[in-house]
């Protein structure tokens, strides 16, 4: 049983296309279709939101960083040699 989950736009015209790309070939199969709107809220139109970021995470971050910025001595490299 192979399992996906995608999102798509139904058109103008009322008719969700699909095109599914599976590993399964030349086989009779069973297709379950489960539509389901989506809530636009407004975190979801955040786009940050959608790539991951905690919500607030930007204003909470923002600003943030109290003192200076010290960057402690990096001690020496290896020098490597050509082949």
């Amino acid at each position: 049983m192979e399992s996906i989950k995608l999102r798509s736009t139904i058109g103008k015209d009322g008719i969700l296309r699909l095109q599914v790309p599976t590993t399964m070939q030349e086989q009779e199969i069973e297709i379950v279709v489960v539509i389901q709107p989506i809530q636009k809220t407004l975190d979801m139109q955040n786009k940050t939101f959608r790539k991951g970021w905690p919500k607030n995470f930007f204003k909470d971050v923002v600003g943030g960083w109290v003192g200076d910025f010290v960057r402690p001595p990096q001690g020496d490299f290896e020098i490597r040699g050509m082949s």
